[in-house]
C-alpha cells in the first residue's frame, strides 16, 4: 500500500446566525494498489455522512456503517488495525500498550498486522539449513582430523 496524506479540512459556518449548526469537513486522498482513493467525512451535530470512491467509482452505500465497513475492507483497517500502528506515544509504557505486553500477547497483536505463518515459515527453513551446515562442518572437521592424521604417519 502507499501513504495516505490529507488533502483538506475545512469548517464550514453559516454566517447567517451566530447560533448556526457547524459542520466539519476532512478529505483524505491516497492510493492503494495502483488505485486512487478519497475518504470524506462530513459531521454536524445533528448528521454525519461517510463518501468513498475508488478508482472513480462512488463506493459510498446506504448506511454510514456499511460504508465504513467497506472501507475498512477495502483498506485494510479493520479490525483495530490503526490503533495497532502506532504505540510509541505517552501512554506507550502502560500494560495496554504493545510495549507493556507479554511476549505471547505482544505475538497475538502483531499476528492481526503480519502474516505470521511467513516467520514460522522462515524459522523453519533457516533451522533446516543450520542442521545441514553443521553436519556438513562435522564431515569437514572429520576429513581434516584423517588428513592431518595421514601427513603425520
Amino acid at each position: 500500500t502507499e501513504k495516505t496524506k490529507p488533502k483538506r479540512s475545512k469548517i464550514k459556518k453559516s454566517t447567517a446566525k451566530p447560533d448556526a449548526p457547524r459542520t466539519a469537513e476532512v478529505t483524505i486522498e491516497g492510493n492503494i494498489n495502483g488505485k486512487s482513493f478519497t475518504v470524506t467525512r462530513k459531521r454536524s451535530a445533528k448528521k454525519s455522512e461517510l463518501l468513498f470512491t475508488l478508482d472513480g467509482l462512488n463506493m459510498t452505500t446506504q448506511s454510514t456503517k456499511d460504508t465504513q465497513t467497506l472501507l475498512d475492507e477495502t483498506l485494510g483497517t479493520g479490525g483495530g488495525l490503526l490503533q495497532r500502528c502506532c504505540f510509541f506515544g505517552q501512554h506507550s509504557h502502560t500494560l495496554q500498550s504493545l510495549l507493556g505486553l507479554t511476549d505471547v500477547k505482544l505475538k497475538n497483536e502483531l499476528s492481526a498486522l503480519v502474516n505470521t505463518k511467513i516467520w514460522s515459515s522462515a524459522m523453519q527453513e533457516v533451522k533446516a539449513k543450520e542442521k545441514a551446515d553443521k553436519n556438513r562442518l562435522a564431515e569437514l572437521n572429520i576429513e581434516h582430523r584423517v588428513r592431518k592424521e595421514e601427513q603425520g604417519r
